[in-house]
């Protein structure tokens, strides 16, 4: 199971649709440019992109425990 903390972009200990959406916001930034933050690239290629969206959606609506919440 992967550290969940990791897709909790907003520190509030859950993953939600604003954890997805500051995702969605760097679809297609690259390292080197403003909107690109290496924290978002969760598959580490240097690009935010569609896979990195699924990524984090995947865990949509779980808490950094693994439990499930509502969002």
């Amino acid at each position: 199971m992967p550290h969940l903390t990791q897709y909790d972009l907003d520190g509030d200990g859950k993953i939600t649709a604003a954890d997805v959406q500051i995702v969605k916001n760097a679809v297609g930034s690259k390292r080197g440019t403003p909107r690109y933050n290496e924290r978002w690239d969760f598959n580490h290629d240097g690009e935010i992109s569609g896979a990195d969206l699924t990524a984090i959606a995947q865990h949509l609506g779980e808490d950094i425990h693994g439990e499930t919440v509502e969002d």
